[in-house]
């Protein structure tokens, strides 16, 4: 039989066969289980019920030859976790497994959990988008204790909530091989997020860790600052959609002076006025490390904006990239501060724009555009690089046609966007 390295299956159904598809998808994945030998096995978004996932679990028992799988995105359930759980504890080839969107919940995640204490040489494992609550959690926990090998480890949108968050926080104090944790969206509150904290203070391994959409607020974040004045390893920390205001925010900004690992830093959606935000404007000119802040969809005047603009011109960090203030309550940074700032700062800036095009885009981001037009280019999400006046234009022409009230055109002239908009 010829030999791939890699195979990826996609089948589509209509909607008149779905009452057949779940059993051709297991049927096709049982002889795709026996008969491939490859390294890199796709079968994301298949329909996959635990019959198929039980077939890869007997066929990784014996396989030699499989690095990558994704099972992502079909209906593995606890009977195929299991299945699959127990071909880990002697499988010795496999290194990334990807089973997020799976209707998996505690006893799935227990019986991995378990397979984690053996297993030496998967190294990611994604969990996210199932049905894992604390009690999965702590048993996930206890095996990061033990193993030795996982270096990624994605639980976004499940239930940990506080008591699974204590217990992975407890695993991150002697755990030496996890640099990557993806807690998003998991109902943690400021007590979990204080005990992942007190974590940081002496984990010297982990560089990202994702917390976004929980429930830190100002008491979690004011921990996370205090042990970001001690770690030196974060480089990327995600705390979005976290009610954190102006006093967490100024604990954040204060450790950002002393801090010297961390490079993103993300705090869009919180509740960071314009205090909050000129103590981080302070913070940015004595920070030599952070080359991203996220603040955008924040409480943000134009008081904010302008001591913002000040501080990227006196930054110490010379490759600091972009701020993003977009959707804040700024109206325009006064023309000669942005000019200043673009003069001193900006000439090898990528600004990325991370939301809708034309509803997200702030005036003050497209005027620092408009100024940098062939010096620099903008990514949006999956799009081509746009990198021509041509392209700008466009831009500006559909900002000016979805916001077009009077504070706005007015906002336009004196930032002398003009010439940019047909």
């Amino acid at each position: 039989m010829t030999q791939l390295s890699s195979f990826t299956l996609r089948m589509t159904f209509s909607d008149f066969d779905r009452p057949t598809a779940q059993n051709v998808s297991d049927q096709i994945t049982v002889l795709v289980a026996n008969e491939l030998k490859v390294t890199q096995l796709n079968l994301s978004r298949n329909q996959i019920s635990e019959r198929g996932g039980e077939a890869l679990g007997e066929a990784l028992k014996v396989n030699n030859t499989l690095t990558k799988l994704d099972l992502g995105s079909n209906k593995i359930s606890e009977r195929g976790g299991e299945v699959l759980a127990t071909a880990l504890k002697v499988n010795n080839t496999l290194t990334h497994l990807y089973l997020g969107y799976n209707q998996i919940s505690d006893r799935g995640g227990e019986a991995l959990a378990e397979a984690l204490k053996l297993n030496n040489t998967l190294t990611k494992l994604d969990l996210g988008y199932n049905q894992i609550s604390d009690r999965a959690g702590e048993a996930l926990a206890e095996a990061l204790k033990v193993n030795n090998t996982l270096t990624k480890l994605d639980l976004e949108s499940n239930q940990i909530s506080d008591r699974g968050g204590g217990a992975l926080a407890e695993a991150l104090k002697v755990n030496n091989t996890l640099t990557h944790l993806y807690l998003g969206s998991n109902q943690i509150p400021e007590r979990g997020g204080a005990a992942l904290a007190e974590a940081l203070k002496v984990n010297n391994t982990l560089t990202e860790l994702d917390l976004k959409w929980n429930q830190i607020s100002d008491r979690g974040g004011e921990a996370v600052a205090e042990a970001l004045r001690v770690n030196n390893t974060l480089t990327k920390l995600d705390l979005s959609w976290n009610q954190i205001s102006d006093r967490g925010g100024e604990a954040l900004a204060e450790a950002l002076k002393v801090n010297n690992t961390l490079t993103q830093l993300d705090l869009e959606r919180n509740q960071i006025s314009d205090r909050g935000s000129e103590v981080l404007a302070t913070a940015l000119k004595l920070n030599n490390t952070l080359a991203q802040l996220n603040l955008s969809w924040n409480q943000i005047s134009e008081r904010g904006g302008e001591a913002l603009a000040d501080a990227l011109k006196d930054a110490r960090q010379k490759s600091l990239k972009c701020i993003i203030c977009r959707k804040c309550d700024m109206g325009y940074f006064p023309q000669s501060d942005i000019d200043q700032a673009i003069h001193d700062k900006f000439h090898d800036l990528q600004i990325s724009v991370l939301k809708s095009l034309f509803d997200g885009i702030d005036l003050v981001i497209g005027y620092c555009l408009a100024q940098i037009i062939h010096r620099t280019h903008i990514i949006y999400d999956d799009c081509d690089h746009l990198n021509t006046e041509n392209e700008i234009q466009k831009i500006f022409c559909g900002i000016a046609r979805i916001r077009t009230n009077r504070q706005n055109q007015n906002a336009i002239k004196r930032l002398n966007c003009a010439r940019y908009i047909r």
